[in-house]
């Protein structure tokens, strides 16, 4: 008698993620890395099970809402602003794949094409644009097998994007622009302004008259 078992599954998936680029990831991840600070929580709202490190150490009160195994991952940092990712912790650390989240519009994104040379560990792009959140949420969740979380949260961000009526109207965004200067004025950490570009570029897209709010320095400079 013999036994039909089928075809093997295969052990990488190859894809073309979100940037164009092709990538080859072990089917099945379970240690994904956030290349970043929005792939960082994106993947923790998506699969917080599959998170294996943080880009920081949390602050008193981002530590009180995250769980305590989040807390307690271990710090490899992350290419947000002053890079501070180690690469060889994370060669050491071994993930499945990093994740990381960017603006497509962006055109810089050769310097991760040379990450993943150093590293030997594939580096998968996916798009901060808020307008195709939806889509991002289902491209990653069918990547790691979240699909109905992934699907949870593309509902949600789709219905609460398609609630907002912003044409023609003077909208006040509420920015963190604290970004810190060199000794020669110039812009030496410019994560915060980047992470906002999506947010803007989506009210652009709905005719709004976008009105950006933000502080700089400290009360009384300190």
């Amino acid at each position: 008698m013999t036994v039909d078992i089928g075809e093997p599954e295969p052990e990488f998936l190859e894809f073309v993620d979100q940037a164009g680029r092709n990538c080859k990831i072990p089917n099945h991840p379970t240690k994904i890395m956030g290349y970043n600070a929005m792939g960082q929580g994106f993947l923790y709202a998506l699969a917080p099970d599959k998170l294996m490190s943080l880009g920081s150490k949390p602050s008193e009160g981002e530590a009180y809402f995250y769980p305590d195994y989040v807390n307690n991952l271990p710090v490899l940092g992350d290419n947000s602003g002053k890079k501070s990712m180690n690469p060889e912790e994370v060669i050491k650390a071994a993930p499945d794949f990093i994740l990381h989240m960017a603006d497509l519009h962006d055109g810089n994104l050769e310097t991760v094409e040379e990450m993943q040379a150093q590293l030997n560990i594939p580096i998968v792009i996916i798009d901060s644009d808020m307008n195709k959140m939806d889509e991002t949420f289902r491209f990653v969740g069918a990547l790691i097998g979240a699909e109905e979380q992934a699907e949870k949260l593309a509902t949600y961000t789709r219905t609460v994007i398609d609630d907002i009526n912003a044409k023609g109207k003077r909208v006040l965004v509420r920015c963190d622009f604290n970004v810190p200067f060199d000794d020669q004025g110039n812009i030496s950490d410019p994560k915060r302004i980047v992470e906002a570009l999506p947010t803007i570029r989506y009210l652009l897209s709905k005719q709004a008259k976008v009105i950006l709010c933000s502080h700089m320095g400290r009360p009384k400079g300190e």
